[in-house]
């Protein structure tokens, strides 16, 4: 264990240099609250589901999920998860506006990073871009809205835990970061 009921649980990152993204699941007597829930590829499920039975635990213990972020690796398994048990989701509000062009009918809007190649003046590698993802269409199930979405540092109650839920916009504009002072942790996503 990472802590005293905190688990760290690495989930596959196929086609990704780093190989891997940190889960990590805080063990309360509400059920597990986890910290990002993963790619949601049917690897990161197996070895999700995998992990919490060698801790005693099922898919359906899962009660809440704090996500850092909202890119594929670290949201769309809560999502899936959510829809399938139940657990509440929560994600930064600056990650609305992805959300959202996800969501959008219009196939230009739905692609965010030709949008934003195109703003930052690499109108080749958009028109790249937009022909490599020509005609993909996103699974809506796994981008779905949040139950929660966190506007502002705050303090999230996690059990016996309270950590700091700090907004730390970069990576993406929604990122936050959750701080365990009194154990000296911090799960920072990406």
């Amino acid at each position: 264990p990472a802590a005293d009921g905190i688990h760290r649980i690495p989930l596959p990152l196929p086609m990704d240099g780093l190989r891997a993204v940190n889960v990590y699941v805080l063990e309360t007597e509400e059920g597990l609250t986890l910290i990002d829930g993963g790619w949601a590829i049917q690897e990161g499920r197996a070895a999700l589901e995998s992990a919490l039975a060698q801790l005693g635990h099922r898919l359906s213990d899962i009660t809440r999920f704090l996500v850092t972020h909202a890119h594929r690796d670290h949201y769309t398994l809560a999502a899936v998860l959510r829809a399938e048990f139940g657990a509440h989701v929560s994600l930064g509000l600056g990650d609305k506006a992805s959300l959202d062009a996800i969501h959008s009918p219009e196939p230009t809007a739905r692609n965010l990073n030709y949008l934003l190649l195109r703003a930052a003046g690499a109108p080749e590698i958009a028109e790249a871009w937009a022909r490599f993802s020509a005609g993909s269409v996103p699974d809506l199930a796994q981008w779905s809205y949040p139950d929660t979405w966190l506007e502002g540092d705050q303090t999230v109650v996690v059990g016996s835990r309270a950590l700091d839920a700090v907004h730390t916009p970069g990576h993406t504009q929604g990122h936050f970061v959750f701080a365990d002072r009194a154990a000296g942790l911090l799960f920072a996503g990406d």
